[in-house]
């Protein structure tokens, strides 16, 4: 058993880092190209100078989370607008 779970994680790991988290630095796109990349991949990672967002095209993507989340109207910086809608963010809320 312990075998096959060791077989399962190896596998598991090598899926994730063929497939890696893919950020996109806004001012380097224009709003266009970013909400191209939303509507065909359905979410949208954001580097920031202090970490990064991510944003779903659909809002209801924040209800499907085990935990409370609401969404907010996203909006970023692009190359070529100052505030470029990106979809939807989720706000987590801690407790009931």
């Amino acid at each position: 058993m312990t075998k096959i779970i060791a077989i399962f994680l190896i596998l598991a790991s090598a899926s994730a880092m063929a497939n890696p988290l893919k950020r996109y630095d806004s001012s380097q796109y224009t709003c266009s190209q970013l909400q191209d990349i939303l509507q065909q991949d359905g979410e949208i990672n954001i580097v920031h100078t202090i970490g990064y967002g991510t944003y779903y095209a659909d809002a209801n993507k924040c209800y499907t989370f085990p935990y409370r989340a609401e969404p907010f109207n996203a909006y970023e910086p692009s190359r070529d607008r100052s505030s470029c809608f990106l979809g939807y963010g989720c706000h987590f809320y801690s407790g009931q």
